[in-house]
């Protein structure tokens, strides 16, 4: 949102500052108390919803997350599959282009320049 900050600074702080943690710099270097309503329900600080996972050795050519969105599958250009609770997965000849869990999220499927469709147990890999 840099072009958007730089054109209207001021609906930063109208708009997202007042709903900053408490704890953040940002939140302690520009709010002023004086100027802005009563906000509640603020948190201290931010929430931990990153997450990075590592595994691949290349480039990740697709992402999903299970259904139940407790789980994240990934394809890479390194020729595997990562998913959280399972060492890489390997199989195709070339770089992995897409991956899905199953509805039910038994399986993921993967689809691959080597020109093939893997159906993968979730549980075994």
């Amino acid at each position: 949102f840099a072009a958007e900050i730089e054109e209207h600074p001021l609906l930063v702080y109208h708009s997202a500052l007042p709903f900053s943690p408490r704890n953040s710099l940002t939140y302690k270097r520009f709010y002023d108390h004086k100027s802005y309503a009563k906000v509640t329900g603020l948190q201290d600080s931010w929430s931990p919803i990153l997450l990075r996972l590592t595994g691949h050795q290349y480039l990740v050519q697709s992402v999903a997350f299970s259904p139940d969105g407790t789980h994240i599958v990934s394809g890479s250009s390194d020729e595997t599959i990562c998913a959280q609770v399972l060492p890489p997965i390997r199989g195709h000849r070339g770089y992995v282009r897409s991956v899905a869990f199953s509805p039910d999220g038994a399986h993921i499927v993967s689809g691959s320049d080597d020109k093939t469709i893997r159906v993968w147990d979730t549980s075994t890999g």
